[in-house]
């Protein structure tokens, strides 16, 4: 079944938890938050599932004091309780305007917004029992990324990486690395509102086949209506791999997590442009390749998203020896280039993203 939170509603506008089947059947709210002090409120971001089959989740309000709260419950409603909260003012308030995930550890990781030692938010974590609750890093005003409105990922190396939407040597976001331990810290790119850059980072990283990084930027781009751009872990490769135009069908403003479909393609959505000028649920098709043999060679054929630009590369054996034999650039939707070596032996065929 599918779990999430809305943040009003539930009869004293509070919010609620609710489930539902995945064809939109047996809607159930499974909690409703009272508004009464210690039992939290306006929850955010969604519920995750732990790895013991609870729902975690978060708050904006609430607490002891009215602050901020984590929370889990279990899928039926039952055992609803409070993990640990914050105070209204001073140090670790956990700003809730992103979601939390569950670590490899079995420890809850997440960021908060405008809390920490320089009120610039913090990358935390804790049990999933509400103890051990850390501070992995306070984010600083001089020089060092701020305000976090994203969430963090664990990525197959077994670090967490995180956007933030501000600050950085241009003020205009950050995309950071940290060990789960709270060490490591360092900050892999600088976004930049200039030159037509992508800046103002929002949602949740995505970590795609062979580690490259996928995010979404509000603004920047050719018509500083937003970005999807990748990155490698180490910092490397950044490109932007799409602008969104205010005269396309695509949207404007790309502002949530995108996700992986079964099909390869990346999903998301935008908050303004379209058709209607009300936002967009978009997708950028997955690379498939291809190989045809002809007369004259090899036909190796690439489908994707119109504008990209491949490398093709061969080997005689996997999984290296690689070399680079031609370009192709996707203006239809599909892009095609011809092998014309001229020997029968055994090939591979691979093709990569390069720059626009």
């Amino acid at each position: 079944m599918l779990y999430g939170a809305t943040r009003y509603g539930g009869g004293v506008d509070a919010g609620t938890i609710f489930k539902l089947n995945k064809d939109g059947s047996t809607y159930n709210v499974i909690h409703r938050f009272t508004g009464a002090t210690g039992t939290g409120s306006l929850p955010t971001a969604g519920v995750i599932e732990g790895s013991d089959g609870r729902l975690y989740g978060r708050t904006l309000k609430g607490g002891g004091s009215d602050g901020a709260t984590i929370f889990r419950l279990n899928r039926d409603g039952t055992d609803f309780m409070i993990l640990y909260d914050s105070a209204v003012s001073g140090g670790n308030q956990f700003y809730a305007y992103s979601g939390l995930i569950e670590g490899s550890d079995g420890r809850l990781y997440g960021n908060s917004s405008g809390d920490g030692d320089h009120a610039a938010g913090t990358v935390f974590s804790l049990n999933n029992n509400g103890s051990g609750y850390v501070v992995l890093h306070h984010f600083d005003t001089s020089g060092d990324g701020n305000y976090p409105e994203g969430g963090v990922i664990e990525a197959s190396d077994g670090r967490l990486y995180g956007t933030t939407s501000y600050g950085g040597a241009f003020d205009s976001g950050v995309l950071f690395r940290i060990d789960k331990n709270g060490s490591g810290y360092s900050i892999l790119h600088q976004f930049n509102s200039a030159t037509n850059d992508a800046y103002y980072p929002l949602g949740d990283l995505h970590e795609g086949p062979g580690g490259m990084l996928f995010g979404v930027t509000y603004f920047g781009g050719s018509d500083d209506s937003g970005t999807v751009y990748i990155i490698d872990r180490d910092g490397g490769g950044f490109v932007i791999l799409h602008s969104f135009l205010d005269s396309q069908r695509a949207g404007q403003n790309p502002n949530a997590t995108l996700i992986r479909g079964p099909d390869g393609g990346l999903y998301g959505t935008a908050v303004y442009g379209a058709t209607y000028g009300c936002g967009s649920i978009f997708r950028i098709a997955p690379i498939t390749l291809t190989i045809v043999k002809e007369i004259s060679g090899y036909r190796v054929r690439i489908t994707g998203t119109m504008g990209q630009r491949y490398a093709i590369e061969r080997t005689g054996a996997l999984p290296s020896g690689w070399m680079e034999i031609g370009n192709a650039e996707n203006m239809t939707g599909t892009a095609e280039f011809l092998d014309t070596s001229g020997d029968n032996v055994q090939k591979f065929y691979r093709c990569r993203l390069t720059l626009p």
